[in-house]
């Protein structure tokens, strides 16, 4: 087996060599992983697809679909209405999506949420409820829809009241930038009609996707500011650990998978996958409820169970 060090060198040398006018974005990607188990297993995917054939080999075996590969309970968020302005909520990443045998997503999915700290129901019970909604997400496959399914779940997701004074700080503070003209062009057109454009600025945020360039163009248009990202498309650790050849375009196929209903400023160009960010675009951490007791805590079943049924491939 590979040592961790190991890894994580290969792995940040795979970005470099993929993203080859961006090295200085490629370092190592260990952002936080010392931080809890939980955060190890969050930054590390790299790891955990290197080991993975070793510690569940018995899972090798089962058939190899386009799977979300990253998962674990961070991963959840609402986005930014789909085509018909309906609030959606499900899986908001695909950054490290690859065909890998089907059950190694729910297995990761169950181990971030075991690692947890001070889980409010036992592992075991957050494991079961897990495998009972993923198997619901096979059975009858769709979105989740905030106004139509799940409707207790719209409770956590308001966000807090500093939420849109922060994003806009947040953003003021990425320092302006150059992006490639290819690109330059494509975040333009991504911008609504006859928005005027302030500046293009470079931004760093997350843990195993540091090794990826990210670009942001800010506009004003209608009155407000509007923002797109673009986050170079970089093939999954999955390919790396396994010496596959891949491109980076499997997260863009899952993302507009059958089965969901994507945001339509979702696309890729110019070897970047585009998008929307605002404030009204949250991250919906699952495990501080997870690790809630009381009254609040008797969401974590129900929640853990949801969060299995949108985890199933597209």
């Amino acid at each position: 087996m590979s040592s961790v060090s190991g890894d994580i060198e290969g792995s940040s040398a795979g970005c470099a060599s993929t993203v080859t006018s961006s090295k200085k974005f490629c370092g190592p990607r260990t952002n936080g992983c010392a931080a809890a188990p939980f955060d190890f297993l969050r930054a590390t995917y790299f790891r955990w697809s290197a080991v993975a054939e070793k510690l569940f080999p018995d899972r090798m075996a089962a058939p190899r679909v386009l799977t979300v590969g990253d998962i674990h309970v961070e991963k959840y968020g609402t986005w930014r209405r789909d085509a018909d302005a309906r609030l959606v909520w499900g899986i908001n990443d695909f950054d490290e999506a690859a065909l890998v045998p089907y059950p190694l997503d729910v297995v990761r999915l169950a181990t971030s949420a075991s690692l947890v700290p001070r889980l409010s129901i036992s592992a075991r019970q957050a494991c079961t409820a897990i495998e009972t909604g993923y198997l619901q997400g096979l059975k009858h496959p769709r979105p989740m829809l905030l106004h139509e399914h799940e409707p207790w779940l719209k409770t956590l997701l308001l966000g807090p009241p500093d939420g849109p004074s922060r994003f806009w700080h947040a953003m003021d503070e990425c320092p302006d930038a150059k992006p490639p003209q290819r690109l330059r062009r494509a975040l333009r057109k991504s911008l609504p009609d006859k928005a005027a454009i302030e500046r293009f600025a470079s931004r760093r945020r997350g843990s195993v996707s540091l090794g990826r360039p990210r670009y942001l163009v800010m506009a004003q248009w209608k009155g407000g500011q509007v923002v797109r990202e673009a986050k170079a498309l970089v093939p999954s650790a999955w390919y790396w650990a396994h010496g596959s050849r891949k491109s980076g375009q499997a997260g863009t196929a899952l993302a507009r998978g059958r089965f969901r209903s994507h945001y339509p400023s979702f696309v890729a160009k110019a070897g970047y996958s585009l998008r929307r960010i605002a404030p009204d675009a949250l991250k919906i951490a699952i495990w501080p409820v997870l690790a809630t007791r009381g009254s609040a805590g008797a969401c974590s079943p129900p929640l853990a169970r949801t969060s299995g049924r949108y985890a199933r491939h597209s």
